[in-house]
């Protein structure tokens, strides 16, 4: 009987173990999934507060660029905003408003949608490495895109050339603008190292003058037909005394003063690419657009380009 006793006695012992383990475990796993909602909760209450902050941010920057006065290369806060910094760079410099870093491009500091100057694009695909002939087949076939004609420029591509090409649907646009970066990937010689080359080099808007003080070194290069070197040079003397003066390119670039035309000026297009990221603990939020201030009886500005 005793003996009975002791096993039943360790049996209940070894239950309550069990019991208790099996408890632990359900607390443990309970703590977690509250743990795991509690910081999924955090997330998505951080997130939503991103996307409140960049569109918060968006709204005022409208406002001061439609407020503010344009110079050379930034726009000047004239309102009492102080969030903002009072001059606000035009040439893609990253600042900071609260949790959201802005940057705000001069579109005629970039290339717009328009086929730019060919001798631009041949400097710029020259000074990054592009061999002679990719950078002929690519200028002479986005020139054939753009124009109206069926007449072939010599490196080019027309219409047979994509009908000819079994995995093309499409033929040349024949207009003098394209719609979106992207499109360039459509014409012949522009995948690869070439489109990589300029992508970033293009703002989705209609600009066609080029800014010498919002360009960076490789429109800068095409733009005077120089060096990236001496473009470099360039933009650290536009940096120490704000703008590129007559003086800066004597020293730098002595005969890109030969090179200027009537696309190349001083002064900004009043058509900002807009960029404004917002991170709160792990979440973030994007929204980029391409805004024009140029106003007009109907409308203080117009968004031409959005993206989220």
């Amino acid at each position: 009987m005793t003996r009975f006793n002791r096993c039943e006695k360790g049996s209940v012992l070894i239950i309550v173990l069990v019991l208790m383990m099996v408890s632990m475990s359900l607390a443990l796993y309970t703590v977690s999934l509250s743990r795991d909602m509690v910081a999924s909760s955090q997330q998505l209450q951080d997130q939503l507060q991103a996307k409140l902050d960049t569109a918060s941010v968006l709204e005022k920057m409208v406002y001061i660029g439609t407020t503010g006065r344009f110079t050379s290369w930034n726009i000047e806060n004239m309102s009492a905003n102080r969030e903002f910094p009072a001059q606000l760079n035009l040439r893609n410099t990253p600042f900071m408003v609260g949790n959201s870093q802005v940057r705000l491009q001069d579109s005629s500091g970039r290339l717009g949608l328009a086929p730019p100057n060919s001798s631009y694009l041949k400097v710029m695909l020259r000074n990054i490495g592009i061999k002679p002939v990719e950078i002929e087949t690519a200028v002479d076939s986005l020139l054939d895109w753009a124009d109206e004609d069926d007449l072939k420029h010599l490196n080019g591509a027309e219409s047979y050339y994509y009908r000819a090409e079994q995995t093309k649907k499409y033929l040349p646009r024949n207009d003098r603008f394209i719609q979106a970066v992207d499109e360039l990937t459509l014409i012949k010689g522009w995948r690869g190292a070439v489109f990589e080359a300029i992508r970033n080099e293009i703002i989705p808007t209609s600009t066609v003058t080029l800014n010498m003080n919002t360009a960076d070194a490789a429109l800068l290069s095409g733009m005077l037909d120089i060096s990236r070197v001496s473009a470099g040079q360039l933009v650290q003397l536009r940096e120490k005394n704000g703008v590129i003066r007559r003086a800066d390119l004597m020293v730098a670039a002595p005969n890109a003063l030969t090179k200027m035309d009537e696309y190349i000026t001083n002064f900004p297009s009043m058509t900002v690419a807009v960029d404004i990221r917002t991170t709160i603990g792990l979440s973030g939020d994007l929204q980029r657009a391409v805004i024009s201030f140029k106003q007009n009886i109907n409308h203080p500005y117009t968004i031409e380009t959005f993206e989220e």
